[in-house]
């Protein structure tokens, strides 16, 4: 049965953003932010256990003595190079170095050349907006907190460049001032451009304290679900942001709340754990005292849901921004119909590992073992406790036996009282003889502990090391486990990058413009690209890349199936230089393989480099100039050209004409008649 084709669109005007409508819902959307805010907040603190794990910053048991020896908060960094490991595995096994892992899948019948002149384009455009880098990071905050998200955002990069060289500045000084404009003269030097450096995406990875997401996902079954975003930025900001057009992005400012920075890191429970957060992993904070000199900031709730209804109105993807004003109620700023032209939405949302059930948040990798590396973090104090004990035993003194308090350390000499009877006054007490050996067998288990789950995510050690008891089948066993999970991952993975790059291509045709007109006069499109390792200049036309195409991302099995592309289609031209003098249109189908050939090993290619030696002749303006000078004094050859018979070509009657009057046409012979 066909499908109807369901066309989605507003019957009216959105409302005022100051009106009654825009309130009520700015309210509704509030009052689901705080839901939406308590409905986590055991999960809050799962994430902080795991960031603290990730930064080593350790919690000890209270215990007496112990802080006299292992004081401070820093614990065992297995869990931090643990995450680093497989992170960056992870993103390389995803993103390969040769690029092999981004596809732009052709056009039915398309030339391979403008495939990979697609694909050379978007490559720079990522290579640009260090999107490897978003990636990574993308991927670490899902694997210490389970769940990541990445804002897309297009924005042109621009830059202030001064007007002219020096010399060139210093010449129109000299003009002006001769003109009689020294006002003028003095602001060239002052003088700069706003030109245009970079027109692509600018992805951000956000803050997980600053998303959230619909937790009622699970009993909606909503494959997209609600997602409410905290942006801050300063008012004069949402003052002076403008459309192209001129018209103001945000609207009804008047009288907005705003907070500064020590406000809205204690204000909230997601506030406190994110300054927390940044406290532990740059040792950077901020305290009131400062409050004359911060910034103050407007706190920005931005909604985006799949459909919104609300007294009668209907919104499909829309994206709502709702602050807060000086009385503490909440007010629509901004609302705006999804951007993107092919229907993208602008936040990717990934989960490390997927609980089987539709649900909001993935789970952490790192919660998993935390743990252990809590006991771990124990197992070391209480080992270096009892090195302690061993080296400065504590100990008993008969009263009255010194003169002065006892000096206890290393070396020290102190005096009897002259009451003591011997020198037995001062006495060790017992220290477990096994306790430091035993100490550091269980920290070395707990340690093989951590890294062997770290490995069952796919993590691999830098050499393959056997322990105690394995053999090197186990150790082989153990390496290609590890590879077959990293795979597995980087496919998963690769799913969040699919919607990404193709995110980028639709928005690079959505706003392509031309940057200057080849050969043919065609508005071209330039960029960067790596031939046999060196880069070099290219460009596409216009025409030939706003056209519609899909991005597929392969991760491993892309370098894997390319590679076994190219074999199969170098032995395919093996079988054909063998069997090609038994195929009718042998040299077309030799033509198409080693096209596709060259483009699978990324070798650009121009359309000249497929023509045969007579066509690049005819194209040769010397040779069309000799072949028409031939032509002139060969009239057969002429006549040929023309379309002719070499007998119109010598001015006789073409054969089956009849015969005409020799003397027609010569001077003085009588001329057929003329009607009236």
């Amino acid at each position: 049965m066909a499908r109807q084709v369901r066309y989605v669109f507003r019957t009216s005007e959105i409302p005022a953003l100051n009106s009654e409508f825009m309130n009520s819902l700015a309210k509704h959307f509030h009052r689901t932010y705080e839901f939406w805010q308590w409905s986590r907040t055991d999960l809050v603190d799962k994430w902080m256990e795991s960031l603290e794990a990730y930064n080593g910053i350790r919690r000890l048991p209270e215990i007496e003595t112990m802080q006299y020896v292992s004081e401070g908060d820093r614990g065992e960094p297995d869990i931090f190079f643990g995450v680093e490991r497989l992170s960056r595995q992870l993103s390389l096994a995803v993103m390969d170095k040769q690029e092999q892992w981004l596809t732009v899948v052709p056009r039915r019948m398309e030339d391979p050349t403008i495939t990979n002149q697609v694909r050379s384009q978007q490559a720079w455009v990522h290579r640009k907006a260090d999107t490897r880098r978003i990636f990574a990071r993308h991927l670490k905050q899902m694997i210490v907190m389970g769940t990541s998200h990445v804002l897309l955002n297009w924005e042109p990069e621009f830059v202030l460049k001064r007007i002219g060289t020096g010399q060139s500045r210093r010449k129109l000084r000299s003009m002006l001032k001769a003109a009689g404009r020294p006002d003028g003269a003095q602001l060239v030097g002052q003088a700069r451009i706003q030109e245009l450096k970079f027109n692509g995406p600018r992805l951000q990875v956000l803050d997980n304290f600053d998303v959230l997401i619909d937790p009622e996902v699970d009993v909606t079954r909503t494959k997209v679900p609600g997602v409410c975003v905290q942006q801050y930025y300063r008012i004069e900001e949402l003052e002076a942001l403008e459309y192209d057009d001129g018209k103001k992005v945000f609207g009804n400012l008047k009288d907005l709340g705003t907070m500064r920075s020590d406000e809205l890191y204690y204000q909230s429970l997601e506030g406190q754990a994110r300054e927390q957060a940044k406290s532990m992993a740059q040792g950077v904070t901020v305290r009131s005292d400062y409050s004359d000199v911060m910034a103050k900031f407007v706190k920005v709730l931005v909604f985006n849901l799949p459909l919104v209804v609300w007294e009668g109105e209907q919104f499909v993807d829309y994206y709502f921004y709702v602050a807060i004003d000086e009385n503490n109620n909440p007010r629509m700023i901004r609302v705006e119909e999804n951007p993107s032209d092919a229907g993208h939405r602008l936040i990717v949302t990934d989960h490390y590992i997927d609980y089987w059930a539709p649900a909001a948040y993935g789970i952490s990798g790192v919660d998993k073992v935390v743990g252990w590396w809590n006991t771990k973090n124990f197992i070391e104090a209480a080992k270096v406790n009892a090195i302690a004990a061993s080296i400065w035993p504590a100990v008993v003194t008969a009263a009255g036996a010194f003169k002065d308090v006892p000096d206890w350390t290393p070396g020290a000499v102190n005096e009897l009282a002259q009451l003591a009877l011997s020198d037995n006054v001062i006495k060790a007490m017992p220290v477990p003889e096994k306790g430091i050996q035993i100490g550091t067998m269980t920290e070395t288990y707990y340690e093989q502990k951590m890294n062997s789950s770290f490995e069952s995510m796919g993590a691999t050690q830098q050499q393959q090391q056997m322990a105690d008891r394995e053999t090197a089948a186990s150790v082989n066993y153990r390496a290609s486990s590890q590879g077959v999970l990293i795979e597995d991952q980087a496919e998963k993975f690769g799913n969040s990058l699919q919607t990404i790059c193709q995110w980028t291509l639709d928005m690079s045709i959505q706003t392509a413009l031309p940057q200057g007109k080849d050969a043919d006069g065609d508005d071209v499109l330039g960029f960067s690209t790596v031939v046999g390792g060196n880069t070099q200049r290219a460009e596409i036309k216009i025409g030939q890349f706003k056209e519609p195409r899909d991005i597929e991302v392969l991760g491993l099995h892309g370098a894997i199936n390319k590679a076994q592309g190219v074999s199969e289609k170098q032995k395919g031209m093996d079988s054909l230089g063998r069997l090609g003098q038994f195929l009718p249109n042998a040299p077309a189908l030799a033509n198409k393989l080693v096209r596709s050939y060259m483009n699978d090993l990324n070798i650009e290619t121009s359309p000249e480099d497929w023509l045969t030696p007579q066509q690049l002749a005819a194209q040769n303006p010397e040779v069309q100039l000799m072949a028409l000078q031939a032509a002139l004094q060969n009239p057969q050859m002429l006549a040929q050209v023309m379309g002719i018979s070499p007998e119109e070509m010598a001015g006789a009657p073409p054969q089956g004409a009849p015969p005409q009057n020799e003397k027609q046409g010569q001077p003085g012979s009588p001329q057929p008649p003329v009607a009236g």
